[in-house]
């Protein structure tokens, strides 16, 4: 499984080719029938007698397009430089590109898909880490953490003092 899906580009763009060019040839087939009985006066009948074999290939070869179509796109999409399935990752990408999409196009606007791709709420404990980093990193005072921490979390400045004194440690 794993050199198929190394390959599943390549493999979907040759079969998507490989049907669409055979689609294309049975559509003329098909159009020459036509042309030939309108030529010759044919019934409808016969105009149907005649491509009769060209109905499923087509249907097969035009499924077969969709099908590969999609592993195209498939493989295209995962091949992307955005991160694995992390949903937040993905979503602080893409967000701002929705968002300015829909100021400038009123149609998208209406559908409001900024709301769908908007990257969830961080948690408190999020919250925490991200005042921690902003602490180690000179952004934020000794006070000013604390209030926010406290703001957060409800704890006892105790517990705050203590988790400042390990953040302090850690980023000497």
């Amino acid at each position: 499984m794993g050199w198929f899906r190394d390959h599943l580009f390549v493999i979907s763009l040759g079969a998507f080719l490989l049907s669409v060019l055979t689609s294309a040839l049975v559509v003329s087939f098909g159009g020459f029938v036509v042309l030939s009985a309108l030529l010759s006066g044919s019934l409808p009948l016969d105009v149907l007698v005649g491509l009769w074999p060209a109905i499923p290939v087509l249907a097969v070869t035009l499924t077969v397009a969709v099908l590969s179509g999609l592993g195209v796109g498939w493989s295209a999409l995962s091949r992307l430089s955005l991160p694995s399935l992390d949903g937040r990752a993905v979503s602080e990408r893409i967000h701002p590109i929705v968002k300015t999409l829909e100021q400038k196009n009123s149609t998208l606007a209406s559908l409001s898909l900024s709301e769908y791709v908007a990257p969830p709420e961080p948690s408190d404990e999020e919250k925490v880490e991200r005042l921690k980093q902003q602490y180690v990193e000179g952004t934020i005072d000794e006070r000013e953490f604390e209030r926010r921490v406290e703001r957060l979390t409800s704890v006892d400045t105790a517990s705050v003092d203590t988790d400042r004194d390990r953040i302090v440690e850690r980023g000497r």
